[in-house]
This record gives structure tokens, C-alpha cells and sequence, in this order.
């Protein structure tokens, strides 16, 4: 496994940008806090680390979970929600993602 020192520090800053936009919509702290783990989980996958051959499966799977936690919290952001129903979903997906991307990367090593 490699990783870019330099691009986990810009996923970082997109992460904190990305909380920031959703604690100014919202002032809610879940979300901020949620919203921004996930996202710089996500991008961390997606930029930052490398495992050689067959890393490609692990970016698709990264920008795939990108994609449905950034919808997910935009929907969170401006559709009001329950904060039970926000941990509930934000944990599974979290859960669901770092899953799969084990079993990728335990293949890889492999």
C-alpha cells in the first residue's frame, strides 16, 4: 500500500470545506462532523492511497460512495431530518463502504 501525503491533505481540506458548507446550512453538528469523516474517507480511497495493481477497483468503489454520501447529505442538509435516521443511514453506508473496500484490499494482497 502507498499513499500521497500531499493528496491526503487536499482531500482533507475538500472534507473540512464540504463539513463547513453543511454546518452553514444547517448549524447542525451531526452533520458538519458526519458529513465531513465521510467525505474525507471517501477521497482518501479515491486519491491518497495506491496498492499497485488492481487499485482501480478500490478508486470506482470510493467515487461510487462519494457520490451517494454527498447526495445523501445534501438531502440531510435541506430536507430537514431526525438525527436518529441520520446516524442510522450514515453508519450503515460507513459500515457497508469500509466492508467492501476491505475485501478488495484483503484480494490484493492476496
Amino acid at each position: 500500500m502507498k499513499i500521497n501525503w500531499i493528496l491526503i491533505l487536499i482531500s482533507l481540506g475538500i472534507a473540512v470545506l464540504a463539513g463547513y458548507g453543511f454546518y452553514a446550512g444547517t448549524s447542525n453538528l451531526f452533520l458538519t462532523f458526519g458529513g465531513g469523516g465521510f467525505l474525507f474517507l471517501t477521497l482518501f480511497g479515491l486519491f491518497a492511497v495506491s496498492f499497485g495493481r488492481g487499485s482501480a477497483n478500490l478508486k470506482v468503489l470510493s467515487a461510487i460512495f462519494f457520490v451517494i454520501s454527498l447526495i445523501e447529505h445534501l438531502i440531510f442538509a435541506f430536507a430537514g431530518f431526525k438525527q436518529a435516521a441520520y446516524i442510522i443511514i450514515t453508519g450503515i453506508l460507513f459500515l457497508l463502504y469500509l466492508m467492501i473496500f476491505y475485501a478488495i484490499a484483503k484480494t490484493l494482497k492476496e
